[in-house]
């Protein structure tokens, strides 16, 4: 074929414009789809790395909760095991062995603890659900101008997911609350079988009051009262004081780390509820004496106006057979009469109705396994007492009585009669001039075979005829008890205490 000089010419003009137009693409193919698929690319890595911040804000929430979900289901593995243990059967054998009380004791409390756990993780979840849905919340209000999402809950359902989560908190405080309980009375039932025979004593002291509307104003009671004990019972193991957190110490007492045998108490610890203490109601306080700790099984409950007049053996308190003594005729009295206020409650909660006899005014003796019986069968009554900062219908509570009456019909005190208690009451009120009542009681005390008497506190309401009446007091005991016992600080100032 045979072209001319100028065709030829514009056929490699074209040829090379061609090939300079594959060469230029080939060397930037897809240019804008590159830049495109990168700009996709680096999106993507930045939501992942968002996604990754957020998962690990996730793990960390929920963290605490995978660790509290593993130690409840093996708790319940725990507690289900103990549970299998209760009852065993002997191999070979047709009887049946039980688990100890302590140790049964041991595996409900076990099982406590598992419910507590497994509640705290239901709340906890609940919980995050709710801070969730906050979260939720919050994206929304950035957000809801960009992308419409799914509306979040509802006020009652958010009320009712509320309501949820306070029972929830109310559950866990109940089972923490019973679980502290069963602790603190796994540790009492410890500290019996490991008790080593001794006997205590208790003394319940309101502390020193100048208050003349006040029937219960110091005379210099416990001191001489303390007296008399370190004098004819010599053989007590530990006398303790329990007193109200704002109670002034005996200044008369030595310091708590000069002393081996008493000990000074505060009561409160002691209480269910803070809001309970301190309180002005003696049968509080005896509604936590068996909670003493290192307390003996058997101890002597006592008032600061007991006073004994000669020496005293174990025997005039506990029988052979360990059994706490009475000396009272027995009388049932109700609890509550049927016009009292409480009257339904009780019934509606299963309070002991009766209480024995009369109000008794000397040393009784009880038992902490006995007390723990009482608490097992009335289990609210003595948070219910200590609910009561001031006595309640005067001696409509006195759970000395109420004990007494839970001993008697479970068979559990010795009866003995009045007469072998050898106990002198003294007169309950006192004529201005006391000097004659006195010399008459001092006559009695020391010609009489009386092993234990009280005085009563019903004082002159006029202060200078109650300062002649306490100067009586002070010679009287004295006269009675001339010995300072080692506990005492000598020659304190009464006047600047009293």
């Amino acid at each position: 074929m045979n072209f001319n000089t100028k065709q030829t010419k514009i056929i490699l003009l074209f040829a090379f414009a061609f090939l300079v137009f594959i060469t230029v693409s080939l060397r930037n193919p897809g240019n804008k789809s590159v830049n495109k698929t990168t700009e996709n690319i680096e999106i993507e890595i930045e939501n992942k790395i968002k996604e990754i911040a957020s998962l690990k804000e996730e793990l960390k929430a929920n963290r605490k909760l995978r660790n509290s979900e593993s130690n409840h289901f093996r708790f319940k593995e725990e507690a289900g095991d103990q549970e299998s243990k209760i009852i065993r059967l002997k191999d070979d054998e047709e009887e049946v062995t039980f688990y100890t009380e302590i140790e049964k004791d041991e595996i409900q409390i076990k099982k406590k603890e598992y419910l507590i756990q497994k509640t705290e993780f239901d709340l906890a979840k609940l919980e995050q659900e709710k801070e969730k849905e906050k979260e939720k919340e919050k994206e929304k209000e950035k957000e809801k101008e960009k992308e419409k999402e799914k509306p979040g809950k509802t006020e009652v359902e958010i009320e009712e997911e509320n309501t949820l989560i306070d029972k929830k908190k109310r559950e866990i405080e109940k089972l923490a609350k019973e679980l502290n309980k069963q602790k603190r009375n796994l540790q009492i039932k410890k500290e019996i079988i490991e008790d080593e025979g001794k006997i205590d004593m208790i003394f319940t002291w309101g502390g020193i009051t100048k208050d003349l509307h006040k029937r219960n104003r110091y005379n210099y009671e416990l001191q001489f009262s303390l007296r008399a004990v370190a004098k004819y019972l010599p053989w007590l193991n530990k006398i303790y004081i329990l007193i109200n957190y704002d109670t002034t110490y005996p200044y008369w007492l030595k310091p708590q780390d000069e002393l081996d045998k008493i000990i000074v108490l505060d009561r409160c610890q002691f209480f269910e509820k803070e809001e309970d203490c301190p309180t002005y109601n003696s049968f509080a306080a005896y509604s936590i004496i068996h909670r003493i700790p290192g307390l003996s099984n058997r101890f002597i409950l006592m008032d600061d106006d007991f006073f004994f007049n000669q020496p005293v053996k174990e025997d005039y308190f506990f029988s052979k057979n360990d059994l706490p003594i009475c000396y009272d005729p027995r009388k049932l009295q109700r609890t509550y009469w049927r016009k009292h206020d409480l009257y339904p409650l009780a019934i509606e909660r299963g309070f002991p109705l009766w209480k024995y006899a009369r109000y008794t005014h000397r040393p009784l003796a009880f038992r902490r396994d006995f007390i723990l019986k009482f608490e097992e069968q009335y289990p609210t009554f003595l948070e219910f007492v200590q609910s009561h900062k001031v006595r309640y219908k005067h001696l409509a509570e006195d759970l000395s009585m109420i004990y007494f009456e839970f001993h008697y019909k479970n068979n559990i005190m010795k009866k003995l009669p009045k007469k072998q208690s050898k106990f002198y009451q003294a007169l309950f009120k006192h004529e201005d001039d006391v000097g004659p009542e006195f010399e008459m009681y001092y006559e009695k005390l020391t010609t009489e075979d009386i092993i234990v008497f009280n005085i009563n506190d019903d004082w002159s309401p006029d202060y200078e005829i109650y300062l002649e009446q306490r100067k009586v007091f002070w010679n009287f005991f004295t006269k009675i008890y001339p010995e300072v016992p080692d506990f005492e600080i000598p020659n304190p100032d009464h006047k600047a205490n009293t």
